[in-house]
């Protein structure tokens, strides 16, 4: 995304001019983004910064330079630039890189504009979410279906919300952080690459996480029964849906408050009570055992004021539920969020469903 104010010679492009009398200032200003095109929020910021530029080289009209021949308010243009470019830092992996440069028609005042400029240089933009006071949660795994519902809920009540997402493709997520501009800040994690997990850790540290949730599930054919179940398949599911998500709890936990939530989501059918038809064995399988695990981890934390939630969220129509399951997502993923906050103050580990309630172990 280009844009520019002041005197500037661009094919295609329709420069903003202002002459002053002496003195011609051209601005440039240069966002780069690994997106192929930029949203509604990113093409407002660029115009904000536009109008503070051009504002600012108006004020500067008929005053006298400085002693050393640099423009008025020139550090005024470029704080402008980096104030407007908060509203871009909530893309996570995607945040633009911004350079702003300035230059006169007196040639022997370019070198000193360039050096100038290079002390203000904007790259990246730091995580900006929009009040230090709100709530944080750390969703993993908030793309699209569940997490990226749970994503929505929690801005609607004003959470701030990290999110990850795997690759560096726009996803659902992309579009929420455009909607609710500094709420959202997105990070890229697969949860199965336990090195960007811990880069993910060094990031953010220093940070406070009021909840943290994983939501990570995949599965393998529903009707294989166990016994003739690959090595393969039965590796990946158990590992992308019981070992991976205590590594994200294991890895992240620390940057939870004393009595914040941690929760991962697990499902009904990880109950060994309630399991009376068999069928996806190894996902049942893989999520009994995350419950086990995250008992476990809860049994390690019980000096602790934190509370912890296995979440059955039903059966819902997502890609992995599919066409056939019995609850939308509005149906599940509002009730769903409401549970977690209100088991935030209530120390100790749950098993429950989208509704509050109790599932058997």
């Amino acid at each position: 995304m280009h844009a520019w104010a002041g005197e500037v010679n661009s094919p295609g492009k329709r420069p903003v001019r202002h002459e002053e009398p002496t003195k011609v200032y051209a601005v440039t200003l240069d966002i780069d983004r690994s997106q192929d095109r930029p949203g509604p929020a990113q093409k407002r910021c660029c115009e904000r910064i536009i109008k503070g530029v051009a504002s600012t080289i108006l004020h500067a009209r008929g005053r006298s330079e400085s002693s050393d021949g640099m423009m008025p308010n020139f550090h005024r243009v470029a704080q402008i630039a980096e104030n407007a470019l908060v509203g871009l830092a909530p893309v996570g992996a995607n945040r633009p890189e911004l350079a702003l440069t300035l230059s006169s028609d007196a040639p022997d005042k370019s070198e000193a504009f360039s050096s100038s400029i290079n002390q203000r240089l904007v790259t990246p933009v730091p995580s900006s979410l929009s009040s230090q006071n709100s709530p944080t949660i750390l969703i993993a795994g908030a793309s699209r279906g569940l997490g990226h519902a749970m994503a929505v809920e929690f801005a609607k009540k004003g959470w701030n919300v990290i999110g990850t997402v795997r690759g560096n493709h726009r996803t659902l997520l992309h579009d929420l952080a455009e909607e609710y501009e500094g709420q959202i800040e997105i990070e890229k994690l697969d949860v199965n690459d336990y090195e960007q997990l811990a880069s993910l850790h060094q990031k953010i540290s220093g940070r406070t996480l009021d909840m943290l949730f994983v939501n990570s599930g995949t599965t393998n054919n529903e009707q294989t029964p166990i016994g003739k179940v690959s090595k393969e398949a039965f590796v990946e599911v158990m590992i992308t849906n019981a070992l991976s998500p205590m590594h994200v709890i294991e890895t992240l936990q620390d940057l939870v408050s004393p009595d914040g939530l941690i929760g991962v989501m697990s499902s009904g059918q990880g109950s060994i009570t309630n399991n009376n038809t068999a069928l996806r064995e190894v996902y049942r399988g893989s999520k009994a055992a995350l419950n086990m695990f995250m008992r476990s981890f809860a049994v390690r934390q019980s000096e602790t004021k934190r509370a912890f939630v296995l979440m059955a969220p039903g059966w819902v129509r997502t890609e992995l539920g599919g066409p056939d399951a019995h609850l939308t997502i509005k149906e599940s993923v509002p009730n769903l969020v409401n549970v977690l906050l209100d088991q935030k103050d209530k120390p100790g580990i749950a098993y429950l469903d989208y509704l509050g309630r109790s599932v058997p172990w």
